[in-house]
């Protein structure tokens, strides 16, 4: 049984679809270099069973590919992470949110249900990678540019659970909400 206090990485993706393995590559690179001060998971499809994992004492980083649409689409690259703090306001859900999604039940609807069973983690920190058209053929590997973002993604969620010293941002592609 894990420790519901130790802090939780959870790859949200399917390991055999492109790009969308971005979440199981890096809780699998955490795993690795943390064994012993984070806990990691891989969850594919249906996420309603995040919050088993959530406790309110628990940090929790959830990394996931991300297609965005509109203009933010155009603006960002493949390989752009955009990092947000889950838990800051609600998520819209339902008819007020998006529709697509590849999980049966997406982050936005779990993070809600969460909420209203008190499962909420004690922090969510979400680190959405975005990715390109055809990104996420089955049986594709990792694009270049998801491939080039994983360290930059592993050493913030050092950062972001306390798990290595503070580095700077080094253009890295990795910019925290409010400090583009």
């Amino acid at each position: 049984m894990t420790d519901p206090t130790r802090p939780l990485v959870i790859g949200v993706g399917n390991r055999d679809r492109g790009d969308d393995a971005i979440g199981p590559a890096v809780a699998d690179i955490v795993a690795e270099r943390w064994p012993n001060r984070v806990d990691t998971a891989v969850v594919e499809g249906d996420l309603s069973t995040l919050p088993l994992l959530w406790s309110a004492d628990r940090p929790v980083v959830v990394v996931d590919a991300a297609v965005l649409a509109g203009d933010a689409g155009t603006s960002t690259g493949p390989g752009t992470v955009i990092e947000f703090d889950g838990l800051g306001r609600p998520w819209p859900v339902g008819n007020e949110g998006p529709t697509l999604s590849t999980h049966g039940i997406g982050l936005a609807t779990a993070v809600e249900l969460a909420r209203r069973l008190d499962r909420l983690p004690g922090s969510l920190t979400v680190l959405a990678v975005t990715v390109g058209d055809g990104s996420l053929d089955h049986r594709a590997p990792l694009s270049r540019p998801l491939e080039q973002a994983l360290d930059a993604l592993v050493t913030r969620i050092g950062v972001i659970l306390n798990l290595s010293e503070p580095v700077p941002y080094p253009g890295n592609g990795v910019t925290p909400q409010g400090e583009a």
